[in-house]
């Protein structure tokens, strides 16, 4: 949230790995999703207009018989780099 209102984007992808291009402002992004047998796999690259790259991979997987849901990220970008995992147990929520 930024002064008070919601900042949100989002677009919709199907799960046969076919990518999706988007074209905005001079940049490129395509991406992703597939299966990696049970793991959900997002894959973005993300092309500037000086022709550098940014690469985004979140694996979502369930484990625990269903109870906790991890999301596995790695963002490599020409200058930020990180690694994220999201842990979420059902307990967690709220019933």
């Amino acid at each position: 949230m930024k002064g008070g209102k919601t900042d949100e984007s989002g677009y919709e992808l199907t799960t046969d790995g076919l990518e999706k291009v988007e074209k905005e402002g001079g940049r490129v992004r395509a991406s992703r999703l597939t299966w990696d047998g049970g793991t959900l796999v997002f894959y973005s690259r993300l092309t500037l207009p000086d022709g550098r790259e940014a690469t985004d991979t979140v694996r979502y997987s369930l484990r625990d018989g269903g109870q906790t849901f991890v999301a596995e990220e790695k963002f490599r970008g020409p200058i930020v780099k990180y690694d994220n995992v999201w842990v979420a147990d059902k307990g967690d929520v709220p019933q």
